[in-house]
């Protein structure tokens, strides 16, 4: 099924997945393989896993702030928001580019369920992250900032 026109994963308002409280704010970590280049796998290794934020503002303004702030979370498994989110089915490293992934997704959310294709490409100090979608219905990146 293609995504509703009236749902939008970057526009919808985004929660997080958060573990203790401000000060000891964390992702679960995982135990799982990390995918080898140009190998397949499904999980999102860990470099890409965490607290995102649209504008890095929202990150250094408190646990809080960031519940009612367009933060997301990224885990193992996949990405997670208010409305929805998405479950990995694979991941594909680039062979000699340790710092993009593209995956296979399983979206869900406004009572609907559709696959795409997504990409995350990390900065070179792993600070930021560049998400597109690659199919269906391709769009430009959307930048975000580790929170944590």
């Amino acid at each position: 099924m293609s995504r509703p026109a009236s749902m939008s994963l970057r526009a919808a308002a985004l929660s997080v997945l958060v573990l203790g409280s401000d000060a000891g704010a964390q992702i679960a970590p995982s135990s799982g393989p990390a995918s080898p280049p140009g190998q397949a796998v499904r999980e999102i290794p860990p470099a890409f896993r965490g607290l995102w934020a649209h504008v890095a503002a929202d990150c250094r303004a408190g646990l809080s702030a960031i519940r009612a702030a367009p933060v997301l979370t990224i885990d193992a498994e996949g990405l997670k928001q208010m409305e929805g989110g998405f479950v990995v089915t694979r991941v594909t490293r680039t062979p000699g580019d340790l710092e993009r992934i593209s995956l296979d997704a399983h979206n869900s959310g406004g009572g609907e369920d559709w696959d795409t294709v997504e990409e995350f490409t990390l900065s070179k100090d792993r600070r930021i992250l560049d998400w597109r979608r690659l199919a269906p219905d391709p769009g430009p990146a959307t930048r975000l900032h580790r929170c944590r």
